[in-house]
């Protein structure tokens, strides 16, 4: 039973749960909102976390709903969750001919899958700069770690050690393989950009030596055609050479940082830069045009297909890019498509939590409490048998809740309010939304939840 009161209501936080968060999340991306002490003395605590490693014991939402790793294996039309190797990791490499396999790398390891992102095998224990796959011989695999290169014929599963350029302080970040050839790697970096069929190495002149190279691209269908993002101290830019890399012309009129080559179509190109309209070229980079697309984040995956499909964080197209649709994804951190799959990271939104502390800090049970958006935990509250409740509001059209409630599905609006009830342990009982956005709850005599809205 719910009853509605007008209170005014001043919402303080005790001590005691301002020191306890600092051992709750040391990465300090948790807020609490509302502390509450129990009659055993224990601390019931509700507030916001955006950590991607916040502590959760014997919790009923283990993870956060909008993060982790998502797949589509139907052209981006609908999204799946897929298996992370580690919980925060930084890049994803797709495999340039099997959609099942797949990369990932963190700060300190480098791990595949072989069955669409189910199990994870840790095949490197470097920390990995960049990761490259083969074309031409898709189980080779190459690896640029901060001294030197690796390489693999068979996928990780066995390494040689390769130099890099000798260079008195080499700084390189990526790497690349010309895709028709077998054994054209190239190496580029802050000291610039470096190619190599064998042992040795060679530099390659961008327009001047002070050009720094920081990514290279190679067009899928024209030999010899290649681009480069190439930046100076106070000025960057895109060049593009048709000759295999002996002169280079300067791209004009794109407005990107990172750009996307359709896999099968020559000369279409996508570029964008973060918090601007993407742009796109269909000639090789001479002319560009601004697509309606706004991408939130640096990644951009293309489906290869007929026409391609475009996946960018926030935004799909089916046909090539002629038309957009708006994504569901939100929050995206790395892009990577392979042959009829693509694959995404999401960070942590910010959820709601909900956990009880013991008076010595040891956490009794700690929740996760949200959907895929944002969701705000603003008040908690017990009854005299031991429940737990936590209320607030959420944007998240998936917000869980129970059968059996008051509402179950979210109404559009700019938010909903919900109500939770759990046991003594953590479990939960039931869920509801509420139209009204809750500021605050109470539990009566009755076990009725009172509530401000």
């Amino acid at each position: 039973m719910f009853r509605t009161v007008v209170i005014s209501l001043l919402i303080t936080i005790s001590t005691a749960a301002q020191i306890r968060i600092q051992s709750f999340d040391p990465a300090a991306k948790t807020w609490i909102h509302r502390g509450h002490t129990l009659s055993n003395g224990d601390i019931l605590i509700g507030g916001q976390t955006e950590a991607g490693l916040f502590p959760l014991v014997n919790a009923f939402q283990p993870k956060h709903a909008s993060s982790g790793l998502r797949r589509t294996r139907d052209g981006g039309r609908t999204w799946e969750d897929a298996q992370r190797p580690v919980p925060t990791p930084l890049r994803l490499i797709a495999d340039s001919t099997d959609p099942a396999v797949l990369y990932a790398l963190d700060a300190n390891a480098l791990y595949r899958t072989t069955d669409s992102a189910e199990t994870w095998t840790r095949i490197l224990s470097e920390q990995p700069l960049d990761v490259q796959t083969g074309t031409l011989e898709p189980t080779s695999l190459f690896v640029l770690t901060a001294g030197e290169l690796l390489s693999s014929p068979d996928r990780g599963d066995t390494w040689t050690r390769r130099p890099l350029p000798e260079l008195p302080n080499p700084r390189f970040s990526r790497i690349a393989l010309d895709p028709f050839t077998r054994s054209t790697l190239y190496a580029c970096g802050l000291s610039g950009l470096y190619r190599t069929t064998g042992a040795a190495w060679s530099p390659v002149p961008i327009v001047a030596p002070a050009f720094a190279c920081y990514s290279i691209y190679f067009d899928p269908g024209k030999a010899g055609v290649s681009y480069v993002a190439a930046i100076p101290p106070s000025n960057g830019a895109f060049f593009r050479s048709t000759d295999g890399m002996a002169t280079w012309t300067r791209l004009n009129g794109v407005r990107a940082s990172t750009l996307g080559l359709d896999p099968l179509h020559s000369g279409v190109l996508y570029g964008f830069s973060p918090g601007f309209p993407a742009v796109m070229s269909t000639d090789y980079g001479d002319t560009w045009k601004d697509i309606p697309a706004n991408p939130v984040s640096g990644s951009i995956a293309i489906i290869p297909g007929e026409p391609s499909t475009i996946v960018y964080p926030g935004a799909l197209s089916y046909d090539g890019g002629l038309t957009w649709s708006l994504g569901t994804l939100s929050n995206v951190t790395a892009c990577r498509a392979a042959p009829g799959a693509a694959y995404m990271l999401i960070a942590p939104q910010m959820d709601g939590f909900v956990a009880r502390l013991a008076p010595s800090g040891e956490i009794r049970f700690s929740t996760i409490l949200g959907g895929s958006y944002r969701d705000y935990v603003t008040s908690v509250a017990s009854d005299d048998r031991g429940n737990l409740y936590a209320a607030g509001y959420t944007v998240s059209d998936n917000f869980p809740t129970t059968p059996g409630v008051v509402q179950r599905r979210f109404i559009p609006a700019f938010s909903n309010g919900f109500i939770a009830k759990f046991d003594p342990t953590g479990a939960l009982i039931w869920s509801t939304m509420t139209r009204a956005h809750i500021e605050a709850i109470a539990v009566d005599r009755d076990h009725s939840v009172v509530f401000l809205s």
